[in-house]
């Protein structure tokens, strides 16, 4: 495996997710397997399976919250930055599947996911609500 980048640990279903490789694709992985990965020794070379989360590519950010109904019925959102859009995922029970996508001027450079909004900047800091997906900032972004 390549070079692991930021990871954020999903509690719900015992997932770690992050982006790998020279396309910089989100893969998750089971904390279980991970951990008996991580413990075996070094001479054995071990190695873990991933499974790789949508198409996307060029991830440069990832956060995730774990919601409590506020959401959607999955209460768990994933938040993406690419160089070009901002992408919120939902959890259905089997798979992350896109909820939103938003175009952005700039590398998105921050972010949080607080229990209403995500916030994060680029060329400017922005907030989007999360249940009708208004976006405040400077000026509207589409």
């Amino acid at each position: 495996m390549d070079c692991i980048n930021p990871i954020a640990l999903n509690v719900l279903n015992n997932t770690f997710f992050f982006y790998t490789g020279s396309t910089r694709r989100l893969v998750g992985v089971q904390k279980g397997m991970l951990k008996v990965a991580a413990q075996a020794a070094s001479c054995s070379m071990p190695s873990i399976d991933v499974v790789q989360i949508g198409d996307l590519k060029d991830i440069s950010l990832i956060s995730h919250r774990t919601f409590r109904g506020e959401f959607s019925s999955s209460q768990v959102c994933l938040c993406l930055a690419t160089h070009k859009h901002l992408h919120l995922l939902s959890w259905n029970g089997e798979q992350f599947v896109p909820v939103k996508k938003i175009n952005v001027r700039q590398n998105v450079t921050c972010m949080l996911i607080s229990p209403f909004t995500v916030i994060f900047g680029s060329d400017n800091m922005w907030q989007l609500d999360i249940k009708n997906f208004e976006l405040e900032g400077e000026s509207k972004q589409t």
